[in-house]
């Protein structure tokens, strides 16, 4: 029995397979799925609210094992406005000059929370009796001399007040929460006293009036003939 011999056109065909199947593993198809395929690769801000991204870390994520002459990252490193789902494109070289792209994705994550100092604070009543507080009434953003002792993030920082205006039943003491939440979410709130100040006196002006005495020779003044002006409810 004579043994099998391919024809000319077998050997075409079955060469042309074996190129397609290089060509789609040197592009990243039909290559084996790593573990990690299809999950997001976590990174971390550090403290100056950025992160590299390592490309050879991105690679072992995604299960791809092959050996390249060098990695590159685009992009090279997220921010504070990165922080979410974002896709870093890995350039890989051959020795032969090809390259590779592999796209994975990323989640950017920022879990410092800010450090907030605030300050206590005396809020004075306007003309009308009210008065509004402010964020940066109270809190401290100005660092010592070695960047400590005041309120910072590696990201930026919003402010909420759980109140912010007062009026004239207010006077006195007053507690009042500050909460400061960064771009990563991360939040921290504190407790402060804000003392509520009037410390404008009541305008009383008085006007002439011709009166008559009665039978025992006296006269009884009614407040009608006061004009009192105040921010706070007076007591004449």
């Amino acid at each position: 029995m004579k043994g099998f011999l391919p024809t000319s056109s077998g050997i075409v065909l079955l060469c042309l397979l074996l190129f397609l199947t290089m060509v789609l593993k040197g592009n990243g198809y039909g290559r084996n799925k790593g573990p990690n395929e299809f999950t997001r690769l976590i990174i971390e801000l550090d403290q100056n609210g950025l992160v590299n991204v390592n490309a050879q870390a991105a690679l072992d994520h995604i299960g791809e094992s092959g050996i390249y002459t060098s990695l590159e990252s685009n992009p090279v490193s997220f921010s504070c406005a990165d922080v979410g789902d974002q896709v870093a494109i890995i350039t890989a070289s051959r020795s032969d000059g090809s390259s590779i792209d592999f796209s994975v994705d990323v989640t950017v994550i920022d879990q410092i929370p800010p450090e907030l100092v605030v300050n206590e604070f005396s809020l004075v009543l306007d003309t009308d009796g009210k008065g509004t507080l402010n964020w940066w009434d109270v809190v401290d953003t100005t660092c010592d001399s070695a960047g400590e002792n005041c309120t910072k993030d590696n990201c930026s920082i919003t402010y909420l007040l759980s109140r912010s205006e007062f009026i004239c039943s207010d006077v006195g003491v007053n507690s009042v929460d500050v909460t400061a939440t960064d771009a990563g979410g991360n939040s921290v709130t504190k407790s402060i006293n804000i003392t509520i100040i009037d410390n404008k006196p009541p305008s009383l002006v008085l006007k002439n009036a011709t009166v008559g005495l009665n039978r025992l020779g006296g006269y009884t003044m009614h407040l009608q003939s006061l004009s009192v002006r105040e921010n706070l409810a007076v007591r004449i």
